[in-house]
């Protein structure tokens, strides 16, 4: 199913890609090599910041579980010795460095979905540009 759904994905941005240069009459591709390089250097940039970030992000899930399981082993202990602050404490200070990194994962996607937005708003930009700065360029059908 994965493999049918990348090649109806491929076809509909290639039909897309084709038909914007059908309509600019070629025009397109002046613009699509300098936003193909962009988009590349967004994605080099994100899947390199996105892989350590998850890293950190399980790093820092790990020891919230391991704390836990030692809690519920040694939990009559923990209330004979009176020391259950301290083991909260532990717990809420984990949970918040693994809230932090979750955080920085979805910063991160927020950011990639800032950029692509900002890439697509360029296409829309040029052939807008290009349907009113040049006449009879474009039917008004390809708009």
């Amino acid at each position: 199913q994965s493999i049918s759904q990348l090649a109806g994905s491929f076809t509909n941005v290639a039909g897309a890609l084709a038909a914007i240069a059908g309509a600019t009459k070629g025009t397109f591709i002046l613009l699509f090599i300098p936003l193909a390089l962009i988009y590349n250097w967004v994605q080099q940039q994100f899947r390199r910041t996105s892989t350590e970030v998850e890293r950190l992000s399980k790093i820092s899930r790990s020891p919230i579980f391991a704390d836990f399981s030692q809690s519920l082993t040694g939990a009559a202990s923990i209330r004979a010795y009176g020391v259950q602050d301290s083991f909260i404490d532990s717990a809420v200070e984990g949970m918040d460095q693994n809230n932090a990194c979750v955080v920085m994962v979805q910063l991160c996607f927020s950011w990639l979905g800032l950029r692509l937005d900002a890439l697509g708003a360029c296409i829309y930009f040029f052939v807008a540009l290009l349907a009113i700065y040049t006449k009879n360029f474009m039917d008004a059908g390809w708009l």
